[in-house]
């Protein structure tokens, strides 16, 4: 994995925060949508000068240490499949405590995942469609 500088995990760690805090059922945020939010903060705070420095938030997702976290499908912020994740912490990309959020995170979002599911099930397999 690429070296991960200490502004680096401060970054990852301040968007994984934030994901999981608040798109924990979708684990992904639209590009446009976190750009919204950080231009709600301080300008001069620590991830809005880390933006800054690459000239916006979308050329961040270009940095290899940032991808050993994070890629871009599209214009939407999507976590790396959960094994590399376990390897971000093992490394100490991620935290300890960033890791459990984001393990918690990804329990409410396969939750979400079932019960859609569940609901489909219902929808379109009932017992009236046997008739």
């Amino acid at each position: 994995m690429e070296k991960t500088s200490s502004t680096d995990k401060k970054f990852i760690s301040f968007i994984l925060n934030y994901m999981c805090d608040n798109k924990a059922k979708e684990m992904r945020i639209l590009l446009e949508d976190m750009t919204k939010y950080m231009q709600t903060l301080e300008p001069k705070c620590e991830p809005n000068l880390f933006r800054k420095q690459y000239g916006n938030l979308k050329a961040c997702f270009k940095l290899p240490a940032i991808n050993n976290v994070f890629f871009l499908d599209a214009n939407l912020i999507k976590f790396q499949a959960e094994d590399k994740m376990k390897k971000c912490k093992d490394e100490g990309i991620i935290s300890e405590a960033d890791y459990k959020k984001y393990l918690q995170a990804l329990d409410i979002y396969w939750t979400h995942q079932l019960s859609v599911t569940k609901s489909l099930d219902r929808l379109f397999y009932t017992s009236d469609a046997a008739d």
